[in-house]
């Protein structure tokens, strides 16, 4: 079995504060803070081995990128044939990857690593989704005179996360914000080099793949294809039952960091909506019917693109008469983790009067997944109104825009 070069597994071990097991030499913050040291205590073993590995690997690799200019190129040129949606690299493929007369498998060996996961202890599913990404400025990656790493610790939620470790070609470690954002300034950096606009290598274990390594069908070009098609059919039918069609006409997250930080790359935002109608021709004793509007419909996209706003131009529905006076929206974010189940309020409502009792519609979600928030949007209310789906103090978060027409 090979192992973990001496100084990246003496890296991985020293950030993650398990040097010692009878007492960590290095000051952990209690676990209420959040930083991936006191989150990865109550983690399983399973993923403090994967987090070991991971942080082994971002040391490794960032020394490599650091030295050889043309390994730093192919690594580049991975990150943009985009093969999830996002600027991320399956690790099988970065193994594979040619760098002059080797590959990268043979750059990561003759550097001590332990190229395969399985035999450093890893489970198969982590194996399969482990994956490299540039998730900021990978615009500036040919021009970078300095590479730096970390690595998004296993079983850690994006909401506790709040610090992370970053390493450079020499092997020295500093606490960044999971935005990437240093917090002290102990690595060594060019004076005139721009911190904000730096691209960074972060290894993890990928959530859009599967458990296979498959990427996930809905962040396929096919399946984005497939929607826009079927958008742009039913704009153009004229089979709209003589009422308003519901469209939603605006999505703005103004601090995409509060659900998805710089770590992680492009946001996923997953759009549920629900309400019922009447299934009967008699107005007075309706038949309730709960309707799905939509089902975890996905919108992802470049983080400036959510910064700025953009209207996505999806139709939702048809006000009829026999549907119910307002409609249920809820918003996630998407961070993976086991399937669980999201309720929404289909009740039905004619006029202000409640008819049929409680009416829910299910759908499945992922347990990791952050709640941005709920409405409720009603026949009556003003068109291309804003509605806000999260505060943080006075602030909106996150904000769609609606329109019938």
């Amino acid at each position: 079995m090979r192992h973990f070069s001496r100084v990246a597994l003496a890296l991985s071990l020293t950030s993650l504060g398990l040097v010692s097991c009878e007492k960590p030499e290095l000051e952990v913050a209690p676990e209420a803070t959040g930083t991936a040291s006191s989150a990865l205590r109550s983690a399983s073993d399973s993923d403090r081995l994967a987090s070991d590995y991971l942080a082994s690997l971002t040391a490794t690799l960032t020394r490599i990128v650091s030295e050889n200019a043309e390994a730093k190129y192919v690594l580049g040129e991975l990150a943009l044939k985009r093969f999830d949606g996002d600027y991320d690299v399956a690790y099988k493929t970065l193994l594979e990857a040619r760098v002059g007369g080797e590959n990268f498998a043979s750059l990561l060996t003759q550097e001590g690593f332990e190229i395969e996961p399985l035999a450093a202890g890893l489970t198969e599913q982590q194996a399969n989704r482990l994956i490299i990404s540039i998730p900021l400025n990978i615009e500036n990656w040919a021009s970078a005179s300095q590479i730096k790493g970390t690595f998004i610790p296993v079983g850690v939620r994006d909401s506790e996360l709040k610090e992370v470790t970053v390493y450079d070609a020499k092997g020295n470690t500093a606490a960044f914000s999971p935005d990437l954002v240093p917090l002290e300034a102990t690595l060594s950096t060019r004076e005139d080099e721009v911190e904000s606009a730096a691209p960074f290598i972060v290894t993890s274990l990928g959530e859009r793949l599967d458990e296979n390594g498959q990427v996930r069908v809905e962040f396929t070009q096919a399946y984005q294809e497939r929607l826009r098609l079927e958008q742009e059919a039913l704009a153009n039918t004229a089979a709209r039952g003589g009422g308003r069609v519901e469209y939603l006409r605006g999505i703005k997250c103004d601090r995409l960091n509060v659900y998805e930080p710089g770590i992680r790359g492009e946001p996923e935002f997953r759009m549920y909506a629900a309400s019922s109608y009447n299934n009967s021709f008699s107005t007075g004793s309706p038949v309730v019917t709960p309707y799905t509007i939509q089902n975890g419909t996905l919108f992802t996209g470049k983080r400036k693109k959510f910064d700025y706003g953009f209207d996505p131009n999806v139709q939702l529905f048809t006000w009829t008469t026999r549907f119910s006076d307002f409609y249920t929206v809820k918003w996630l974010e998407e961070d993976g983790g086991p399937t669980v189940t999201l309720t929404l309020n289909a009740g039905y409502e004619k006029d202000g009067i409640k008819f049929g009792g409680s009416t829910t519609v299910d759908f499945s979600r992922w347990e990791n997944d952050d709640i941005v928030g709920e409405q409720s949007i009603h026949v009556q209310d003003q068109d291309w109104r804003y509605y806000i789906y999260s505060y943080n103090g006075p602030d909106p978060l996150f904000l769609t825009t609606m329109e019938s027409r």
